[in-house]
């Protein structure tokens, strides 16, 4: 879908909304929004090392990770992994959720082309998972091929009472 350090010519852009309101922990809290929408809705796929041109989808083309190791501890496809879980998962994702997240998420590493990317597979939860910044919780659901926040008390919870079990 995209990597942590963007191309040149994506960071020219203006700041994105998530930009501007999460500053450099913006890849990952989109990530993490995508990652919980795909577990509130019906599971689905997220490749990170695609840059994906949103007014051309022929024009998506495969950059990799491996440039993204160098803002890790160890810079190889092991620290990309821990990255994943510990920085992404375990701080962003619910803390009841987190502790049964491998029932949920795996986490692969392919090579395309003589570049890696990172392929999170995500199967619907059992129970809904929000996102947490800070003192904001968020709740994420998949429109198609979009991540869409639902809004309001009243919209989360008939969202929850429709689609989960409690």
């Amino acid at each position: 879908m995209w990597s942590l350090d963007p191309p040149k010519s994506v960071r020219e852009k203006p700041p994105s909304n998530e930009e501007m309101k999460f500053g450099a922990k913006a890849s990952k809290i989109i990530i993490a929004k995508t990652i919980a929408a795909f577990l509130n809705s019906d599971g689905g796929n997220l490749v990170i090392g695609i840059f994906e041109n949103k007014n051309d989808s022929l024009d998506d083309h495969i950059v990799g990770i491996e440039r993204d190791y160098r803002f890790l501890k160890d810079r190889c496809i092991d620290g990309y992994h821990r990255m994943i879980i510990d920085s992404i998962l375990k701080p962003f994702l619910d803390s009841d959720f987190f502790p049964h997240f491998s029932k949920f998420i795996s986490i692969e590493f392919k090579k395309v082309n003589g570049k890696t990317v990172c392929w999170i597979k995500v199967k619907k939860s059992d129970k809904p998972v929000f996102v947490v910044f800070g003192k904001d919780e968020m709740f994420f659901v998949r429109t198609g091929p979009e991540t869409r926040e639902l809004g309001g008390t009243r919209e989360v919870f008939n969202f929850i009472s429709r689609n989960f079990k409690l």
